[in-house]
């Protein structure tokens, strides 16, 4: 049976073999990086009703995806806030656009194929999952979708944007959709605000008078206070939280991708063999976060201890909604 390699499963590999052995070899998850990528599972959850929705009257479709929001389970009510307020802004800014959504959360697979002798690999697919295809309205042109919450500068001309030009993700959809017209990219940034917390007792300070002094607090932000603020702000500068760019690929761009797909699966095949996958340092830090696995591969802990690493699919993207 053959393996799938998905755009994360690629990633994972060229940013570290240690980490790919760990996460896609012995599926082994950290429990501490689950909160951090259930925000993406719930607002991806959101996105989908809202697209699939398209055909409600603009309250209604907001009130599906919303509902999907509230429902989800094990997130924050920080968190929560957060993305009700982002759907908000999302929804006001492009419920009017004239996309037709045709299907949503389609999963795909495809040969991984020889660029040089178009033979399949004999043990690796391409596969994945697209958030949404569409179809324009007034052109009828159809469109790839792809939804992504960031906490990167999404500006015009910014490395974002430039990045995309070799971005694999995009270059697989375009081998198993040949026939769309581009790959919408659709950017949310979450706010930068944060819900104002209560000043520890040990480093509060207070006036003459017993009150606090202005910077401190008694107790944390009242949600609906952080909700507020997150509308003004985002309502402030809709273009830094939403941007949507067509991202088209040149048949020179999708051989180049072909390539270095191919080499990847050849040394993914060649360190499964050999039993040995290298540490790469330079990948510790990542989004100014330091792996999961820095631990074990410092000797600090075991990739066995369940109390810190819980078994998961070998590709959760294609059996959950994926961040």
């Amino acid at each position: 049976m053959s393996e799938i390699l998905t755009a994360s499963r690629l990633k994972a590999f060229r940013q570290c073999q240690r980490l790919h052995k760990y996460r896609y070899g012995q599926c082994r998850q950290s429990i501490g990086v689950i909160g951090v990528v259930q925000f993406g599972v719930m607002f991806h959850a959101a996105l989908e009703a809202w697209w699939l929705g398209y055909q409600l009257s603009s309250a209604d479709r907001f009130f599906v995806a919303e509902a999907a929001i509230n429902a989800f389970p094990d997130v924050s009510d920080e968190d929560r806030v957060i993305a009700r307020e982002l759907l908000r802004g999302y929804h006001l800014r492009w419920h009017e656009e004239p996309l037709i959504t045709l299907s949503a959360e389609e999963r795909f697979e495809t040969p991984l194929l020889n660029p040089e002798t178009g033979e399949a690999h004999p043990h690796y697919v391409l596969g994945g999952k697209i958030d949404a295809l569409v179809t324009d309205s007034r052109n009828g042109r159809q469109y790839l979708v792809e939804h992504k919450t960031t906490g990167a500068d999404i500006s015009d001309g910014s490395s974002y944007w430039k990045r995309l030009r070799m971005d694999g993700q995009i270059s697989s959809y375009y081998s198993a959709f040949p026939e769309v017209a581009g790959c919408l990219y659709d950017v949310i940034r979450r706010p930068l605000q944060k819900r104002y917390k209560a000043t520890p007792a040990h480093a509060r300070r207070y006036t003459g008078k017993g009150a606090l002094h202005a910077a401190q607090r008694e107790d944390d932000e009242p949600l609906d206070e952080f909700a507020d603020r997150l509308r003004e702000a985002i309502g402030a500068d809709p273009d830094g939280h939403y941007k949507r760019g067509v991202v088209v690929r040149l048949e020179r761009e999708l051989t180049e991708h072909a390539h270095d797909v191919w080499i990847q699966a050849y040394l993914m095949e060649q360190m499964e063999h050999a039993g040995f996958a290298p540490r790469n340092p330079d990948g510790c830090m990542q989004y100014g976060r330091l792996c999961e696995y820095f631990d074990v591969c410092t000797g600090a802990a075991s990739i066995e201890d369940e109390r810190l690493y819980r078994i998961r699919p070998q590709n959760p993207e294609l059996t959950e909604v994926a961040l």
